[in-house]
């Protein structure tokens, strides 16, 4: 089945975007530059307001990417896209096109887009330490660090990157 399932990806590896759905799981495939960050963040805030009463589930939701400067750019966007949905009257026609694309998503009106972007962007902001945007290294460290008890490793232990320093000890 693995097997089957990497020959299909390698398939469908066009200069088009495609989506593959599996629940729970999403693989957003594509070329360079064809939209990949765009429909990233559009994803991720439509689970961040598709409650209409939790505006604090950034802090249940863990998006990873492989480089510091991808996590930093997909935080960046995702503040900047919901400051825009937040704020129509400032952001005019770019606001409320990205709004229908979303409430048509998530079969909401626009309005509740709004108005739901607006709450999610003031947590997140009061609570950014909860934000979860990281790379895949920093979520392991994250997740050794939780049960370093239970591994029988130090509460203070560190990760030395310089292997010629690993060597000599």
């Amino acid at each position: 089945l693995y097997k089957k399932s990497i020959s299909y990806l390698k398939s469908i590896q066009l200069n088009c975007m495609s989506t593959i759905e599996t629940k729970p799981l999403k693989i957003l495939n594509a070329s360079a530059g064809s939209g990949k960050t765009y429909n990233l963040v559009k994803e991720y805030i439509c689970l961040l307001i598709t409650d209409e009463k939790d505006f604090t589930r950034f802090s249940r939701i863990i998006a990873m990417t492989f480089t510091n400067k991808a996590s930093i750019e997909m935080k960046t966007r995702i503040v900047k896209a919901l400051d825009e949905l937040s704020f129509p009257e400032k952001y005019l026609e770019k606001s409320t096109e990205y709004a229908s694309k979303i409430a048509l998503e998530l079969k909401i009106t626009v309005e509740q887009v709004h108005n739901r972007s607006k709450k999610v962007l003031q947590n997140i902001l009061h609570r950014y330490e909860d934000f979860f945007v990281m790379t895949i290294d920093k979520f392991n460290l994250k997740l050794i660090r939780s049960f370093s008890r239970d591994l029988d490793l130090p509460n203070d232990f560190e990760v030395i990157l310089n292997e010629t320093e690993v060597i000599e000890q």
